[in-house]
């Protein structure tokens, strides 16, 4: 899978609730928009037409799956899986254990391996 199709396909997504995000930020701004002749994606037939297009771009990726289920490690970007000796899905637990091994210690005494 090439990067342009993973950026793509990530776009695709974010449309799909980027109309949910706005509504969120308006009730939390205790803002609203209004239509005007101005603002013409606040039309009511426009409004219908994108709800439409979000309907069909989500019967569309309900049976074009773009990440797929699976029992690997895939990278997302260039669709490579990972062997069994990657761990960057544990980085958060690894990272505390080094920090874990550096405190309290001498700074010069401080020695990073790949394998930890």
């Amino acid at each position: 899978m090439g990067s342009q199709s993973v950026l793509t396909q990530w776009a695709l997504g974010m449309i799909l609730h980027l109309h949910n995000i706005c509504e969120e930020v308006e009730k939390y701004c205790n803002i609203t928009s209004v239509t005007s002749e101005q603002h013409v994606d606040m039309r009511s037939s426009r409004i219908a037409r994108d709800n439409e297009d979000v309907g069909k771009l989500m019967q569309w990726f309900s049976q074009h799956i773009p990440f797929p289920i699976n029992d690997v490690l895939m990278s997302v970007s260039s669709g490579v899986e990972g062997t069994a000796d990657v761990n960057c899905h544990l980085s958060h637990e690894l990272g505390c254990e080094g920090i874990s091994r550096i405190v309290g210690g001498n700074f010069g005494n401080v020695k990073f391996k790949r394998k930890d």
